[in-house]
């Protein structure tokens, strides 16, 4: 069994879309590996929320951790995480896909980062436990090309994680 992520990304200037990317796919993080397993084997409380931070160049997913991320996250006026709350609003009931291949996907719902000036150039999303460096890296995908968000651009994103 494997176990990936994707991301959809949107990125708006003055309400139009200049770049917008269909499902990117990465695979989790050793972190998040480790996290799913303690939390669907063990006795590790689900988390209630997860969050979606943006980076720069040079972050490495699989031996990157949020307290060492390789790169620095992103920075700018208006700069925050965003944020789903794990459970039935934020992430649809899981389908079954098909067989071999992706067997099961569930899928968030889209979230916005929206800047209020200049940001410092984003080349990664990460999915996190935490919007500070305490918690785990669950997930990353490289965006397709470098995005620096000015003031009153959006990014919207969400994220579908599968099974197969």
């Amino acid at each position: 069994m494997h176990m990936g992520t994707s991301y959809k990304l949107a990125h708006r200037r003055g309400g139009k879309v200049i770049w917008e990317s269909d499902w990117l796919h990465n695979s989790l993080s050793d972190q998040g590996e480790i996290e799913l397993l303690a939390t669907y084997f063990r006795s590790q409380a689900k988390r209630t929320t997860l969050y979606g931070r943006l980076y720069g160049a040079g972050f490495i997913p699989d031996d990157a951790t949020l307290a060492a991320p390789v790169a620095t996250e992103v920075s700018g006026s208006g700069y925050a995480p965003v944020s789903w709350t794990v459970g039935d609003t934020d992430f649809a009931a899981p389908v079954q896909v098909g067989t071999g291949t992706k067997v099961g996907t569930t899928t968030s719902t889209t979230k916005t980062f929206t800047a209020t000036g200049t940001w410092t150039p984003a080349v990664n999303l990460v999915l996190a436990t935490s919007t500070d460096n305490s918690g785990k890296l669950v997930a990353s995908v490289p965006l397709s090309t470098t995005r620096t968000l000015v003031n009153t651009d959006t990014l919207d994103v969400s994220v579908a994680v599968g099974l197969d």
